[in-house]
């Protein structure tokens, strides 16, 4: 039987399909051992470091007690604020109580265009959407307050 013909398929070294077959499993067989070789480089490397085996310049220097008085009173006045907010939520009916410091913490995390006046001297604040119209509405008439 001729070379070319139905012989010519069973010869594996012959055939563009296969030869695809093994330069894809060599390429797998090499990706498996970069990865094996990641593995072992990952479990030789020490998890837990102690402060002292740190350089100097990446040690954290502990805050000192008016710095941290200052961030307890920054961190109070907005606990107290969003608290403030979510009652004016609750009292206007716009939203639920249990779902209004969830709706306001979805606003906190939404993005807003900043639009400084420098004449005037305001900064408007621009809040994109939120997730539905409900919720829309309801920030509508908080800021409106």
């Amino acid at each position: 039987m001729p070379a070319h013909g139905r012989g010519a398929a069973r010869h594996p070294w012959r055939s563009p399909r296969i030869s695809r077959r093994a330069a894809e499993a060599r390429a797998t067989g090499v990706s498996q051992r970069c990865r094996k070789d990641t593995k072992k480089q990952r479990k030789e490397t020490a998890s837990h470091m102690l402060f002292e085996e740190l350089p100097e310049e990446q040690r954290f220097r502990q805050l000192s007690t008016h710095s941290q008085q200052l961030l307890d009173t920054i961190k109070m006045i907005a606990y107290r604020s969003e608290t403030a907010m979510a009652n004016t939520l609750c009292e206007k009916n716009l939203v639920r109580h249990d779902k209004a410091r969830s709706l306001l913490q979805a606003l906190f995390m939404t993005e807003a265009d900043l639009l400084p006046d420098e004449q005037a001297g305001t900064l408007t604040v621009r809040l994109h959407h939120m997730a539905n119209s409900t919720s829309d509405q309801a920030i509508r008439k908080l800021c409106d307050e």
